[in-house]
């Protein structure tokens, strides 16, 4: 699929930060050590003292509604 976008950096930006707040707290915590910063499923339950299982979950949906969310976005036409 070939999309073309014509924001500005800051536009995304903004449209991304109202996106991630849209998720609840644990899932855009999990989502944003994961994705971002690189931390494990393992490292995330250790840090929260949560398990694995409900991390990755987490992950997962956060991911799927967020590629919802940028599906969604009315953007010049796109």
């Amino acid at each position: 699929m070939n999309i073309t976008v014509s924001l500005s950096a800051n536009i995304f930006h903004d449209e991304l930060q109202e996106l991630l707040y849209k998720l609840s707290i644990v899932e855009r915590q999990y989502l944003i050590l994961n994705v971002i910063c690189g931390y494990t499923s393992r490292e995330i339950a250790d840090a929260f003292n949560d398990t694995v299982a409900a991390v990755t979950k987490r992950i997962q949906r956060a991911k799927k509604k967020m590629k919802g969310y940028i599906q969604n976005l009315n953007v010049d036409g796109v």
